[in-house]
């Protein structure tokens, strides 16, 4: 997919490996994982999308139990949503990372403790 590089918004429903940045077009804006139940933590192999605008987790997306986003990753993230990760129990944001974000939605993780935003 990396060659479609007008494509901006894209929809994922359903069962994949583990995603890696470079599968991805570079231009992407816009991205949503549904009921892809990644193993692997997806933040740092999405955190290099350059361009993203928004992410959105969706419905066992992924089904670890930890996500981290280092520092320098979503350099134009302004919309992350993270729905029914029921299996999530801690994410940590590295200063330095998602400067740009301004509205986080988190519904149904259960598991997800709510430790304060600073």
């Amino acid at each position: 997919m990396p060659e479609l590089r007008n494509l901006f918004d894209l929809y994922l429903r359903g069962r994949f490996q583990n995603v890696e940045a470079n599968q991805l077009p570079s231009c992407l804006k816009f991205l949503t994982l549904s009921k892809s139940e990644f193993s692997e933590d997806p933040m740092h192999n999405l955190g290099q999308l350059q361009q993203l605008r928004t992410l959105s987790l969706l419905a066992k997306s992924y089904v670890g139990t930890e996500m981290r986003c280092s520092k320098d990753a979503f350099p134009s993230l302004r919309v992350l949503k993270l729905w029914q990760l029921t299996e999530l129990t801690k994410l940590t944001v590295e200063p330095g990372s998602m400067h740009k974000l301004k509205e986080l939605e988190i519904r149904k993780c259960p598991n997800l403790p709510f430790e304060g935003i600073d």
